[in-house]
């Protein structure tokens, strides 16, 4: 079989099968704006990682909130919605291709704090720490910057958020979010 024309499945964990030739892999990974500071070879190396290849059918729960956490995922296709388990399940984000989930354990060394949900059938790639240190130091300071301004995204957005919890509060009942932090 044509090396381009290989067929990556999906692993035993996950429901269905997926097919995906390493040319519509390489496809996605151009069409990503998360890799284009990657070589077209870093890019031909990952594609050799399609045991790392997760895919996730549309309501398949990925990470479990309170799992251990060894491995972050970058999402190639498909989206997500970030999930905490709060009284019921609310949505905290939604994540589209491009957009790594699952770090925050994986370099807190702490269990998920979170769950990550299917939205849309999806294509990640899992990436855990010895892999990473496996593939280099060019290419593990290139999966260290995603992952930090992945952090400092979703830091932006929680920052926009409270001012937006605190905003609602001060119409509300005229108390702020400052108010919670003199209490403490």
């Amino acid at each position: 079989m044509n090396e381009n024309n290989k067929i990556f499945k999906s692993p035993a964990t996950s429901r269905g099968l997926v097919k995906l030739t390493k040319e519509k892999l390489i496809k996605v990974l151009d069409d990503s704006k998360t890799f284009n500071h990657f070589t077209r070879d870093e890019k031909l190396f990952l594609c050799k990682l399609s045991n790392q290849l997760v895919f996730n059918k549309k309501g398949e729960y990925i990470l479990h909130e309170g799992e251990k956490g060894t491995s972050l995922f970058i999402l190639l296709k498909g989206e997500i919605v970030i999930t905490k388990n709060i009284n019921k399940s609310i949505t905290i984000a939604t994540l589209g291709p491009g957009e790594i989930y699952g770090e925050i354990s994986v370099f807190l060394h702490r269990k998920r704090n979170s769950n990550s949900v299917a939205k849309k059938d999806t294509i990640s790639l899992e990436i855990d720490m010895p892999l990473m240190q496996k593939m280099g130091d060019v290419m593990e300071k290139k999966f260290y910057r995603l992952a930090v301004e992945a952090l400092a995204i979703k830091l932006d957005r929680t920052n926009d958020a409270l001012v937006e919890v605190n905003n609602a509060l001060l119409k509300a009942k005229d108390f702020s979010i400052a108010d919670l932090h003199s209490n403490l």
